[in-house]
């Protein structure tokens, strides 16, 4: 499993866990499906140089996370704090 939250085997798990609890069968329970995310919808959250990346690496085309990583990884405020 990946660390994304809803990697793919995640999401199968909880809803195969949730069939089998019955939660899928209560009063008011609908299942519906979801719209795969346009670029501008993702890029709301993520970098459009990230979101090209996952694209050619679900493509199986080999790429190099280097030439991507230095311009848009940023330490946090709080790795860059000194301790007193």
């Amino acid at each position: 499993m990946g660390d994304h939250p809803l990697d793919p085997v995640r999401v199968e798990l909880t809803m195969a866990l949730a069939r089998d609890l019955g939660v899928l069968d209560r009063p008011g329970v609908v299942l519906e499906r979801a719209e795969a995310a346009t670029d501008a919808m993702l890029a709301t959250v993520h970098d459009p140089d990230y979101i090209a990346v996952v694209k050619a690496a679900s493509t199986g085309r080999r790429i190099s996370m280097m030439a991507w990583a230095p311009r848009t990884t940023r330490p946090s405020p709080a790795c860059t704090r000194r301790a007193p």
